[in-house]
């Protein structure tokens, strides 16, 4: 079902601007579809907020490589620009450009002309102009308002998924108390339901155990050393052979299901 969301299949989730520009950090992370708003799609995402409770009660994680904005949306924790500028660099570099150009030597005489046509509209995280206030497609930005059109940009982005992050919520309050989570940052938060971003060869090593054999076997070191070479999808793929997980649980201790390598004559 994670491989799905990612690859469009269930349309719930959409890769970040970066990702899609090839740029900036999170290139590879994934962030709610705003569009998909209707009551059917807001219960999908209802559910999604069920399975993360799900993660969180059994400590089997997800692998779902969401935008650590998506975890900061989810416990409410206050953003900025820089929370745009790690999903979307372009886009912020742009506000930031506009919000300082009075350092450029850039005045209310000079400003038209050096940031012409620009008017009170912005852009959603698939890149589709919208207003930023009523009719704002014919206000234009001038040096004295454009402070304001960029508090205007940063807050129409950072509450445009706001229905999609309270369904989430919603769904994930049915199997955790979300009071828990204001004791929570949005780095353990992402922990506690995805896991273990990589998967590491030395404590894969802590949770093996072996039959008939060693760690010091020629064998067990040749499996190691192939293992080490793995890219890390390649890695996903073996750890879901042995144990049916994509990621490792946060908890090491939480890990019930050691693998077994048994030696076979």
């Amino acid at each position: 079902m994670m491989e799905e969301l990612q690859t469009q299949t269930v349309k719930l989730l959409v890769l970040t601007p970066n990702g899609r520009n090839e740029t900036g950090y999170n290139q590879d992370r994934f962030i709610f579809n705003s569009k998909m708003n209707n009551s059917k799609q807001l219960q999908q995402f209802q559910f999604l907020g069920m399975l993360f409770g799900v993660a969180i009660r059994t400590k089997k994680p997800l692998a779902l490589p969401l935008s650590p904005l998506i975890w900061k949306m989810i416990i409410e924790e206050p953003l900025n620009i820089s929370d745009l500028e790690e999903n979307d660099t372009y886009y912020a570099q742009n506000l930031t450009s506009i919000q300082n150009i009075h350092q450029t030597g850039v005045t209310e005489e000079n400003f038209e002309e050096a940031i012409p046509f620009l008017n009170m509209t912005g852009t959603d995280w698939m890149d589709n102009t919208v207003p930023l206030i009523p009719n704002g497609h014919y206000v234009s930005v001038t040096y004295s308002n454009r402070l304001k059109f960029c508090e205007l940009a940063l807050k129409q982005r950072f509450h445009e998924m706001d229905e999609q992050i309270l369904a989430v919520r919603r769904g994930l309050s049915a199997l955790v108390p979300l009071p828990l989570l204001t004791f929570q940052t949005a780095e353990n938060l992402e922990r506690m339901i995805c896991g273990l971003p990589n998967i590491s060869i030395p404590v894969l090593k802590t949770i093996v155990r072996y039959r008939e054999m060693d760690e010091n076997s020629q064998v067990v070191q040749w499996l190691w050393d192939i293992l080490n070479g793995f890219l890390d999808s390649e890695k996903v793929l073996f750890l879901r052979f042995v144990c049916g997980r994509s990621r490792l649980p946060s908890n090491l201790s939480d890990f019930s299901q050691h693998f077994q390598i048994i030696k076979v004559e």
